[in-house]
């Protein structure tokens, strides 16, 4: 039998690709219900969280989304940037979220988006605990 490359690459692709397809969807997040009070707690010197999801999307894009909660006067880690987006909702409290040098306040129902590659960081500047959401879309290294 002679076959041409395409006809060997036609041949082999199909298998090659369900294979990836297979191996990408083993951490694929599923449809779950995620009850707040049976996630466990994690603690730090300030910060206190739940992680409430983590995997891939459909199409395989890594998604993870954890609540925080950080005491006054406190930062979770220094400024720091990583290829994947970022979104921080506030659901109580007051975070200062600084995004390539420039400083913003944000409150209760409040979002801060911060895009691939941009430097970041974020402190309690109130008074009292600060409760938000983080989501992440992609690879946070």
């Amino acid at each position: 039998m002679n076959l041409s490359r395409r006809s060997l690459a036609a041949m082999i692709s199909p298998g090659l690709l369900s294979q990836a397809a297979a191996q990408e969807g083993s951490n694929r997040l599923p449809s779950k219900v995620y009850v707040f009070d049976t996630l466990p707690v994690h603690h730090g010197d300030a910060l206190e969280y739940r992680s409430l999801a983590d995997g891939k999307t459909v199409d395989g894009c890594k998604f993870s989304v954890h609540e925080s909660a950080l005491q006054p006067g406190h930062e979770p880690h220094p400024p720091h940037h990583h290829k994947g987006e970022e979104m921080f909702l506030m659901l109580d409290g007051t975070l200062e979220v600084t995004i390539n040098g420039r400083s913003s306040r944000i409150t209760k129902g409040s979002v801060a988006f911060i895009g691939s590659g941009d430097e970041h960081g974020i402190r309690n500047r109130g008074p009292g605990l600060a409760k938000y959401f983080v989501v992440e879309l992609g690879p946070q290294r």
